[in-house]
């Protein structure tokens, strides 16, 4: 899914920096959802979203980073 949707980005001509960013960020909520065990996508509730700001803010990252980050879904 979230290669469909770089691809997307791609071929809609933005930025090799805006698709590298979104890569980054998608990469990372991945990473997230391996830490809580979740295997698929129909798993994600509003509940486990309110943990993602909270664990990115444990992983050390700056507030306006983690912001972006979850813009970013």
């Amino acid at each position: 899914m979230f290669e469909d949707f770089t691809a997307y980005l791609e071929s809609q001509n933005y930025s090799p920096a805006t698709v590298t960013a979104y890569r980054s960020d998608f990469r990372l909520f991945h990473k997230f959802l391996k830490d809580q065990d979740v295997l698929e996508l129909t798993e994600i509730d509003s509940s486990l979203m309110r943990l993602y700001p909270r664990w990115l803010h444990r992983s050390g990252l700056k507030r306006t980073n983690s912001a972006r980050r979850i813009n970013s879904l």
